[in-house]
């Protein structure tokens, strides 16, 4: 991925992120607890909090095996993402922290997928 797509496709996440995109997965709106690797202090941290500011960085493009299960038998098949990397300091230390919750790719997915067409009455 070249600089320029890397950029664009972060301000994207960016813009996403502030128009409320992520505001229901529990994943990155749950706080969870980051330990530092220096010191083993422990602090919170809420992932979509860094979405929104901006405060991560993408990262080299890696393959992975992903296990697909969508039939009567699994298979295993490489799949290219982009890891998102959170980075902050231990606010004990200093020591600088990373975080790679998720991929771009698993982003994209949320922004792509079609919104709910409102509240259903049964």
């Amino acid at each position: 991925m070249s600089e320029e797509d890397s950029s664009s496709l972060k301000q994207t996440i960016v813009g996403k992120a502030r128009e409320g995109a992520f505001n229901n997965n529990p994943l990155l709106s749950a706080v969870h607890s980051v330990t530092c690797r220096g010191c083993g202090h422990r602090q919170r941290a809420v992932f979509l909090e860094f979405l929104r500011s901006g405060e991560f960085e993408l990262g080299k493009v890696e393959q992975v095996e992903a296990l697909d299960t969508q039939g009567p038998t699994g298979f295993v098949e490489i799949q290219k993402v982009t890891p998102v990397v959170l980075m902050f300091a231990c606010e004990r230390c200093g020591r600088r922290i990373e975080a790679q919750p998720v991929s771009a790719e698993y982003l994209n997915m949320i922004i792509s997928r079609p919104r709910a067409a409102g509240t259903m009455i049964a």
